[in-house]
């Protein structure tokens, strides 16, 4: 039986939908948000090279996961932006959650019952963005809580499809996280490196 790809567990326009597709649909979004923003593309080759790697995880690959790191401002957020608004097409509002690894630290620590932690958790897809800015633990009523530790052990035991980026390496994921979350990512996030200079800088 043939694994199931990310897009094959979304209902929706994404279902059986081409590689190129994709990646022509995602380049298109990915222009109109850089333009936005003011700017130009910029490094138009290993920029088109990223997001033929992203539609491929999104239409090929068996994972659930995707990891984008490497370098600040080389592009991680904005590509997962526009991934966020093509899966968004056709499906209600809150089944695709966009929030940083930090937001969601203390949405955990300020909420007493979890509860909005709670919903991104169990989401059918979310995107944790920045990972690794956001304290390691908090204590609550004495009690230490991990809240990312958390989170990333749960998906993992679901299969939930989710999009992470940070500027960790692979050692400093493992340091900060521990072996069992960052062999679980391992197995289950398919990874792409951000690399060169930042492009923000003028």
């Amino acid at each position: 039986m043939k694994a199931l790809t990310p897009s094959d567990k979304l209902t929706g326009k994404l279902t059986d939908t081409k590689p190129d597709e994709v990646t022509e649909l995602l380049t298109s979004v990915y222009s109109q948000l850089v333009a936005n923003r003011g700017r130009t593309l910029g490094r138009e080759e290993e920029t088109s090279e990223k997001i033929r790697k992203v539609s491929n995880w999104l239409t090929v690959s068996p994972k659930p996961g995707l990891l984008l790191y490497g370098n600040t401002g080389t592009g991680k957020t904005i590509l997962m932006e526009s991934l966020k608004e093509v899966l968004k097409f056709g499906r209600p509002y809150d089944a695709i959650r966009f929030i940083t690894a930090r937001d969601l630290f203390y949405k955990f620590t300020i909420e007493p019952d979890h509860f909005t932690y709670g919903q991104i958790k169990s989401s059918p897809v979310a995107f944790i963005d920045d990972l690794g800015c956001e304290p390691p633990r908090c204590l609550i009523y004495g009690v230490e809580h991990t809240p990312i530790r958390d989170f990333f052990y749960d998906r993992y035991k679901r299969q939930l499809i989710t999009i992470v980026s940070t500027n960790l390496d692979d050692k400093q994921l493992l340091e900060i996280y521990g072996e069992r979350v960052w062999d679980r990512m391992q197995e289950t996030f398919d990874r792409i490196t951000f690399q060169g200079k930042s492009f923000r800088t003028k």
